[in-house]
């Protein structure tokens, strides 16, 4: 599944403009508190993982937004994200990315888990092998029913950004995943752009018409007729025009290598963040190995460094190396321990 790796490519103008915003923003206001990339001291790190337990010196850096004592590398997870919880509570533009890391918490699978599994792929070739095919319907009915169930429910971190939403400082929730979970907290919901689909939806492939997802549409190999191009088709023969091609519903999952059908969308969406100016951001749950959302990620992480914010990685693992000088902090732990929500 992807992000459409071509994402900002294909929308050259727009990313240009994107570009010189950054520029311009980088002109006008010089960051707050000034960076040594250099040193050691950059990025800060702060691993909260069994073998960093006890281990490790802290090390000091000053940062601003009226933070009284400065993060520090600290392997106890219960001071160190009390720090991340101020950073979120003295910001007012907080824009979230976030992966399957996340919502692992909820009961979901992680992609990389159903690939480890060799239950689906994710390609965009996976309906040209029928036995692929019924994994990957059997996968997304799966996701879609535990995501109906009472069992699941948002996570401490969904309830964190929930509370931001309702007090109008996030500015955006940019999910790689495609569970909704999101759907039972309204206020994050409305903030909330899926990079890779939704499980609950399916999609014409011809139209694209979207409907509500039903399961039982979906227990084998053969895909649904769209009924709306049906209708549309029958209109036509009725009135003596000759009949049109009818679409496939495939549930509305990104696989990987197909372009994103609300792809403009997304990305004016994100120019118009850029241009508000977030002051914090945080990614999460993610490794950030998909292009588009790496791409993504850059450019919002760039922009509120510009203007004097901050940016936060939280993962059980550290980010690629390529992406790793776009954070302030690392934390590598559960993002179930910033809860903000008391």
């Amino acid at each position: 599944m992807s992000a459409k790796s071509a994402f900002v490519k294909s929308r050259h103008n727009k990313a240009s403009r994107v570009n010189s915003y950054l520029a311009a923003a980088s002109e006008s206001k010089k960051r707050k508190v000034s960076r040594q990339r250099s040193s050691q001291d950059w990025p800060i790190i702060i691993d909260d993982s069994p073998k960093a337990l006890g281990q490790g010196s802290p090390k000091k850096q000053r940062r601003g937004l009226g933070i009284q004592e400065p993060l520090r590398e600290i392997p106890a997870s219960a001071d160190s994200f009390i720090r991340v919880q101020e950073l979120l509570e003295l910001s007012k533009n907080v824009i979230v990315i976030s992966g399957a890391g996340m919502s692992a918490n909820a009961g979901f699978p992680t992609f990389q888990g159903i690939q480890k599994s060799r239950q689906t792929s994710f390609d965009r070739c996976l309906y040209s092998s029928p036995d692929e095919t019924i994994r990957f319907h059997s996968t997304i009915c799966s996701m879609f029913e535990h995501g109906q169930s009472d069992l699941c429910e948002p996570t401490r971190f969904h309830k964190v950004m929930d509370k931001l939403a309702r007090e109008r400082r996030l500015l955006r929730h940019i999910t790689q995943n495609i569970d909704c979970i999101e759907q039972q907290l309204p206020d994050l919901n409305a903030k909330t752009i899926r990079l890779h689909g939704q499980v609950d939806q399916m999609r014409c492939q011809m139209c694209n018409g979207v409907y509500k997802f039903q399961p039982r549409l979906f227990q084998g190999t053969c895909l649904p007729d769209c009924q709306e191009c049906v209708r549309r088709s029958r209109a036509r023969v009725s009135n003596g025009k000759r009949q049109l091609r009818i679409g496939k519903l495939k549930p509305d999952v990104l696989l990987y290598g197909e372009p994103h059908p609300g792809d403009t969308e997304i990305l004016e969406a994100v120019q118009n963040d850029l241009e508000t100016g977030p002051d914090l951001v945080v990614v999460v749950g993610t490794k950030l190995k998909i292009p588009g959302a790496q791409s993504i990620a850059s450019s919002i992480c760039h922009a509120a460094r510009s203007t004097g914010g901050f940016t936060v990685w939280i993962s059980k693992e550290e980010p690629p190396s390529r992406a790793r000088n776009l954070f302030d902090y690392i934390l590598k732990g559960d993002c179930e321990s910033v809860d903000q929500t008391k």
